[in-house]
């Protein structure tokens, strides 16, 4: 029957097994497990990356290179793998949004307050990199990418309002985008972020669209007074050679003049003197 078939299935496997040590087989899984867990250890960091091991959430070891690496197994050592090659880029105050650089936040413009209170667009484009993985990790505690928006949009709204708006648009560009790479820079080393600029790029910084006409018209009138000044400046030095040459004329003319007088003069009284002393002598 069937059941007497189990039973005869039951005794084949105690046969089987019957001469096996329990506790033997017991201490092999429990060798097996622990190999396996303390096998969990092992972790590669591949090329471009470095890892970070924290025990009991302190770090242990900032920095690892790429390679084969082993640290205590979970719930002791953790370990964060971190991208440190990769150059990140963010646009602040493009309003147009990158195909495969999208966040959940609508791109915005970004405007600041001139020195001499104008209202500037600005553009910027800006890349920066993981410096030190460690202090990324545990300091950093939403999107990078926010944070180093943040910093741009903080340290434009202070750069921008030390300059006039036509320093801005014209000759301190360039100085503009220095000083705001340093400044973001500096501002990401205060909160120990560890992020490094590598490259801020200041794309465009203009009127607001309402107002550039405005712009445009005082841009002229400002280029129409430098070419009349230029106009002016041109003319009068055209006309003062002229003039020192008819005054150099006018004075030797006038000296000749003078010399002739003098002479006529002289002659007149030598004449004179030599009558009067022969009418003293006739007398």
């Amino acid at each position: 029957s069937m059941f007497s078939g189990a039973r005869g299935a039951l005794g084949d496997l105690k046969a089987a097994v019957g001469h096996v040590n329990p506790r033997g087989l017991l201490l092999g899984i429990v060798g097996l497990v622990a190999a396996a867990y303390l096998a969990s250890g092992i972790y590669v960091v591949a090329p471009g990356e470095a890892a970070v091991v924290r025990r009991f959430g302190a770090v242990v070891e900032p920095r690892v290179g790429p390679g084969l690496h082993y640290r205590v197994p979970w719930p002791i050592d953790r370990v964060d793998l971190v991208d440190v090659s990769t150059v990140r880029r963010e646009t602040v105050g493009i309003i147009e949004p990158e195909g495969d650089h999208e966040h959940p936040e609508p791109p915005a413009r970004l405007q600041a307050l001139s020195g001499d209170t104008n209202v500037i667009d600005i553009e910027i484009v800006v890349q920066y990199q993981v410096r030190d993985p460690a202090a990324y990790l545990v300091n950093v505690r939403y999107a990078p990418y926010r944070l180093v928006r943040d910093a741009v949009r903080a340290s434009v709204t202070s750069q921008v309002t030390t300059l006039p708006v036509d320093n801005i648009l014209t000759t301190e560009r360039q100085a503009l985008q220095q000083a705001i790479r340093t400044d973001v820079q500096e501002r990401l080393d205060a909160y120990n972020a560890g992020l490094a600029v590598v490259g801020v790029n200041l794309q465009k910084a203009f009127p607001p669209g309402d107002v550039a006409a405005a712009f445009t018209d005082v841009n002229s009138a400002r280029e129409d007074r430098a070419r009349a000044i230029n106009e002016a400046q041109g003319y009068a030095n055209s006309l003062i050679p002229q003039a020192r040459g008819e005054a150099e004329q006018i004075g030797a003319a006038a000296q000749a003049y003078r010399s002739d007088a003098l002479g006529q003069a002289n002659g007149g009284a030598q004449a004179f003197t030599a009558l009067l002393s022969e009418y003293e002598t006739n007398a």
